[in-house]
């Protein structure tokens, strides 16, 4: 999808370069350079990973792990009226959909050969049995001028209740996106906000409970959304599947144990402003 807004002094923090026109990019396809423009600024956020599904093993841990969030990158380039540019956009990992699977891992964004690219963050441990069930890491793998990790997803822990880990929330202008949180036995884990503000889906308890999704961020705001939250159960029957991460990039939250599915993490995105 392409959508190009225009906006009277659009930019961002105070000391960037401010341009007045944006287009978001949200499918693979083909950036063409306006008439007359000779400098764009290029942001992408990668693919966020998916949450780990949870599984069955005797007085262990079940719940797994939160999906990692992507990496955000931006650049100021130089370009030439006409040029066609390649875009390719990372989609969302998705979350492991059955007994003990491991969440995807978020795909990579990219503006034209490497000009400008964001890696996804990594899918959460499917259950394991044992101790903890790792999170995935967020990515930190990006090239442009200004570079922000994706947050890593919570570990499902030592508890016997069996909850989801939360999703990382995903890296935007503002700064590295936050960490999802552990689950604590009371509560699944909740997701990761962005440095932005975008805020993670709330922890849940209940039998059965699925976790909620991240925020999404706002249109041509160049920050990450929030992580989802991990479901919780308080048996060993009625799981609750962990909560999809938000737009753009965000992880999804782990699933409980008897069998929760892992939230999908959120698909990157391309944001590229100019002057008109």
């Amino acid at each position: 999808m392409l959508q190009v807004t225009h906006l009277s002094g659009f930019g961002g923090a105070v000391g960037e370069e401010q341009f007045n026109t944006v287009q978001e990019i949200t499918a693979s396809g083909n950036f063409n350079v306006p008439s007359g423009v000779t400098t764009i600024r290029v942001s992408c956020i990668g693919g966020g990973g998916g949450g780990g599904a949870g599984g069955f093993f005797t007085g262990t841990t079940c719940g797994g792990g939160g999906g990692g969030g992507g990496a955000y990158a931006s650049k100021v380039l130089a370009v030439t009226p006409s040029d066609v540019i390649s875009v390719t956009i990372g989609a969302g990992g998705g979350g492991g959909a059955g007994s003990n699977q491991a969440g995807s891992g978020g795909g990579q964004t990219m503006f034209g050969s490497s000009l400008v690219y964001a890696n996804g963050g990594a899918g959460g441990a499917g259950a394991t049995g044992v101790a903890t069930n790792a999170g995935g890491a967020g990515s930190s793998t990006a090239g442009g001028d200004l570079v922000y990790a994706g947050g890593t997803g919570g570990t499902a822990g030592t508890s016997n209740i069996h909850g989801g880990g939360g999703g990382g929330a995903a890296g935007g202008k503002s700064g590295a996106g936050g960490n999802g949180a552990n689950e604590t036995g009371s509560f699944s884990g909740a997701g990761g906000n962005s440095a932005g503000g975008v805020l993670g889906g709330s922890a849940v308890n209940g039998n059965g409970t699925n976790g909620n999704s991240g925020n999404n961020a706002a249109s041509n705001s160049r920050e990450g959304g929030g992580g989802g939250s991990g479901g919780y159960t308080g048996d060993t029957v009625t799981a609750g599947n962990g909560g999809d991460g938000g737009n753009y990039g965000a992880g999804g939250g782990g699933g409980s144990k008897g069998v929760g599915f892992g939230g999908d993490g959120a698909p990157g995105i391309c944001i590229v402003e100019w002057n008109s």
